[in-house]
C-alpha cells in the first residue's frame, strides 16, 4: 500500500512537471495572449507579426539615421497597419505624433 502511494506520488509530481515546463517553453511570450488585450477596457491593443523583417530594418535604419519624418510616413503607409488600426479603433481615428506632444 506504501508502495503504490509512493508511486503515485511520484508519478503525480513528475506530470505536473512536465506540463509545467511545457506550457512555459511552448506557450510563454512577451505577452499574454493579443486578443485578451482591449482598447476600452486596457488602453491599448497589441498586434503581432504586422511588419515583416525588411519592413523592420527599415524603419530601424531611418530612426538609426534621425529620420523620424521618413518612419512616420512608412508606419501612417503600411497597409495592413492601417488596416489593424481600424479595426481596433474605427475609421474615424487620425494618427497621433505623441512626440511632440511629450
Amino acid at each position: 500500500m506504501k508502495n503504490r502511494f509512493y508511486i503515485f506520488s511520484v508519478l503525480l509530481l513528475f506530470i505536473l512537471l512536465v506540463l509545467f515546463i511545457k506550457y512555459f517553453a511552448l506557450y510563454s511570450d512577451i505577452t499574454d495572449d493579443p486578443r485578451k488585450y482591449n482598447l476600452k477596457e486596457h488602453g491599448v491593443c497589441i498586434f503581432k507579426n504586422i511588419l515583416d523583417k525588411n519592413e523592420i530594418n527599415a524603419i530601424l535604419g531611418k530612426c538609426n539615421n534621425e529620420d523620424y519624418k521618413a518612419t512616420k510616413q512608412s508606419l501612417l503607409n503600411n497597409s495592413k497597419l492601417k488596416q489593424c488600426m481600424h479595426e481596433c479603433t474605427g475609421p474615424d481615428y487620425v494618427f497621433q505624433d505623441y512626440i511632440w506632444k511629450i
